[in-house]
């Protein structure tokens, strides 16, 4: 009898220390694993009026755009199907992006500030102007293209 009490007891002790091994906490994930993946628009606004918004408004055109990030370069797809690519990295204590375009410095947006990023979301903005000289405040609510 007490063979078997010694060898449950035994075996208790190895269930609870492998269980435990298995139960280790997951570390987060750093911006730049969230940020790393291909984006798409889900929602536009511009000046802080909605232009576009999946199955709802869409007085501009944001159906095209994606912008896609790995750890240092990335791709932006304009609503125009325009594409760059460069380099990115974060600024203003992770709380901005700016973009490097090689050869294209009149590149824009030159950079964009993130008001959320999560593993589904990310929400950037940024001002353009125009060839008149007219800016336009941009806020983008992105959502993974995949």
């Amino acid at each position: 009898m007490r063979k078997i009490n010694i060898f449950l007891t035994t075996l208790c002790l190895i269930s609870i220390i492998v269980g435990g091994a298995s139960c280790k906490k997951s570390t987060p994930k750093t911006k730049t694993e969230l940020i790393s993946q291909t984006w798409k628009v889900q929602k536009a606004e511009e000046n802080g009026t909605t232009v576009f918004e999946i199955g709802g408004t869409q007085t501009a055109n944001y159906t095209p755009l994606r912008l896609s990030f790995n750890s240092t370069g990335f791709t932006w797809i304009d609503s125009q199907n325009n594409s760059s690519s460069g380099t990115w990295e974060f600024t203003s204590n992770d709380e901005a992006i700016k973009f490097l375009v090689p050869n294209n410095a009149s590149f824009s947006p030159a950079t964009v500030t993130i008001s959320d990023l999560s593993e589904d979301r990310l929400t950037i903005k940024y001002t353009t102007s125009n060839t008149k000289g007219q800016t336009t405040n941009v806020t983008l609510y992105l959502v993974p293209a995949g």
